[in-house]
């Protein structure tokens, strides 16, 4: 492995947020730009004991274009999929294909070595109860405010809005987020 340093957090989201069980099919997808990323789930799952395949496709070039068709069949055929790549694959029908049919899994588009070395590492059972306390708060909320210095003065409706909650726990089949991960939001 070149970078030692990334192991530790991609084995923290093997078991935290993916809970990776041996015997299981994982596939890590990546791009050139993001090999040594790749390189990181990859050793982390096969030291929990899955059998892992490491795919490399080209840059898609933008957000949400599907992959090469054999990466789509490995996404669906895999328990696991790590998308470590420039541009995300979560929204595209190739994911919603591989969760569909029961597979769980993260995406990383964009994601750092700063990443892999602090936000990576958190205690994920922490950011859950943070995130559903945010998330309990927007349910509950008739109105928000958004004020800034500069003079923005914002105010938008909740109701009947409810918040959405990305975790990072994607531990259960047709599960999938984005990592790091810790946001409620409302769209």
């Amino acid at each position: 492995m070149r970078h030692l340093e990334l192991l530790e957090g991609a084995v923290s989201a093997c078991r935290q947020n993916l809970a990776v069980k041996e015997g299981e099919n994982v596939v890590v997808v990546v791009d050139p730009e993001m090999v040594v990323y790749g390189e990181a789930f990859a050793y982390a799952a096969e030291m929990m004991g899955a059998d892992v395949t490491l795919a490399l496709m080209k840059d898609r070039g933008r957000h949400g274009a599907e992959p090469p068709r054999p990466v789509a069949a490995a996404m669906e055929a895999a328990d696991v999929f790590i998308l470590t790549t420039t541009h995300s694959l979560s929204h595209t029908e190739a994911r919603r294909r591989a969760t569909e049919r029961g597979g769980r899994g993260a995406s990383l588009p964009g994601v750092t070595k700063q990443m892999f070395l602090e936000p990576m590492m958190a205690d994920y059972g922490y950011v859950k109860r943070v995130t559903e306390a945010v998330a309990s708060l927007l349910d509950r909320g008739e109105k928000v405010r958004l004020t800034s210095p500069s003079g923005t003065d914002l105010t938008l409706s909740l109701e009947g809005r409810v918040a959405m909650r990305d975790d990072g726990d994607y531990t259960r089949p047709g599960l999938w987020g984005n990592l790091p991960a810790g946001e409620a939001c409302i769209a």
